[in-house]
């Protein structure tokens, strides 16, 4: 199909063949194909022939092309790997160069040497006289018996996580499964426990199709829950949300976003995506494509939420009662205090970190209602609960949100605490009075 073809005929008479036609009108069987590069292939299969001795084998489709194929290169790597290695058309084994192409009409070859417990894909090339056409997209993965897992302890949840194809390069004791990032990434979004995650998927190819039946979603609509789309990038200790470079979802043909690699010179402000409008109740097909240089390093998820406001999440912050915050305070001011040694002429206190208690907000710039700090602040300055909750949530970029407006660490409301000593200090204390001295 797409080739001419062109015909000549002779008859033979008593033995001796006639003098040849002239040649026929060209003929082609469908639309005829311009001499150029070859196409891009479809994706090739991998198929474990031998677990004993680490063999696969690719096997591809081959295509009409003008001029006609003369061979195919063949890559492959673990998945999650940056880098590929190429298929060595004689001894089958890796090499790091392009070494040749396996000579046509071929369709399949074998890969030998390769680990067991480790997934592979693979991507093919074809070529022709006017020289190498492009790469297949990267096949299915197949692994040589089962994959290894690479656990890794949350910090969070304190359960083990497997990495499967992806990387950690950070601090492991400071680890957030995905899990646990998707259900802390908006607090205005609450996820729905315990069956809010409706998808959790660490990224394998850069195309992923699914089903989602979501019988109950008119009954959701009506209780004001959405579904969005999350996604974190897996080599990251906090939990922003970070898209890849381009993302196009579609659910039962329709497209519901596109997320656009933002123009030069411009920063693009990544939010989750609000699905619920494009989805139906009962069962949906989904597509999501993916185009970053490395696709492996994302994990999507699809969550379903609950809208929470200021005043809902304020009525969720514990409480650190008085003596608690009491014994805080005092061991934050003996840390910072320091005595002259004992051959010293004057006596002389030197406080390192003042002792002064402001009671107005940093935020508010009034006197604070109701004092909070978090957990692990180093600080004796609280802020209001309500100013900091509603600054958020009128902030429109997601991943600015939740910074302790003493001390700039991250401070999401789980981990905010309302301080009882300080209560009891502002009870105490006339509304002209702007700081106190802690002694």
């Amino acid at each position: 199909e797409g080739i001419e073809y062109e015909a000549t005929i002779a008859f033979l008479v008593n033995g001796r063949w006639s003098m040849e036609s002239e040649v026929s009108r060209p003929v082609c069987i469908g639309t005829k194909k311009l001499p150029g590069l070859p196409d891009k292939p479809k994706e090739p299969r991998l198929t474990v022939l031998s677990e004993q001795s680490g063999q696969m084998r690719v096997r591809w489709q081959p295509i009409t092309t003008v001029p006609a194929l003369t061979g195919c290169a063949v890559r492959f790597r673990p998945v999650g790997e940056r880098t590929w290695q190429y298929v060595h058309p004689t001894s089958w084994n890796l090499v790091e160069k392009d070494e040749g192409f396996v000579p046509a009409p071929a369709a399949e070859v074998n890969v030998v040497g390769l680990e067991p417990g480790v997934r592979y894909e693979a991507m093919v090339a074809f070529k022709n006289k006017m020289g190498q056409g492009p790469f297949s997209t990267s096949s299915e993965p197949a692994c040589i018996g089962r994959p290894v897992q690479k656990l890794i302890r949350c910090t969070y949840c304190f359960n083990d996580y497997d990495l499967q194809h992806s990387d950690y390069t950070r601090d492991p004791d400071a680890f957030w499964c995905p899990l646990c990032r998707f259900r802390h990434m908006d607090p205005f979004n609450a996820v729905i426990e315990p069956y809010g995650m409706l998808l959790c998927h660490i990224v394998v190819r850069p195309n992923i199709n699914f089903s989602l039946d979501l019988p109950e979603l008119k009954a959701w609509r009506k209780e004001d829950q959405s579904i969005f789309m999350r996604v974190v990038k897996m080599d990251s200790d906090n939990c922003a949300q970070m898209w890849p470079k381009r993302c196009h979802f579609e659910a039962n043909g329709a497209e519901v976003f596109l997320i656009k690699e933002p123009e030069e010179g411009h920063v693009r402000r990544d939010v989750p995506m609000n699905i619920s409008a494009g989805l139906k109740p009962g069962l949906n097909t989904i597509s999501i494509t993916i185009e970053d240089p490395y696709p492996a390093g994302y994990v999507i998820s699809l969550v379903r939420t609950q809208t929470m406001n200021a005043q809902q999440i304020a009525a969720q912050t514990p409480a650190c009662n008085e003596e608690q915050a009491k014994a805080r305070v005092m061991t934050l001011l003996a840390d910072t205090w320091a005595t002259p040694v004992d051959n010293e002429e004057e006596e002389e206190i030197t406080c390192v970190i003042s002792n002064k208690l402001k009671l107005r907000c940093p935020l508010s710039f009034e006197r604070v209602d109701i004092p909070v700090r978090g957990d692990e602040c180093m600080h004796l300055q609280c802020f209001g609960l309500g100013a900091y909750l509603e600054s958020n949530m009128k902030m429109r970029a997601l991943n600015n949100r939740w910074t302790c407006p003493v001390c700039n660490t991250g401070l999401r409301p789980h981990d905010l605490r309302v301080d009882g000593y300080v209560q009891k200090v502002l009870s105490e204390t006339p509304d002209r009075i702007e700081e106190v001295l802690i002694m």
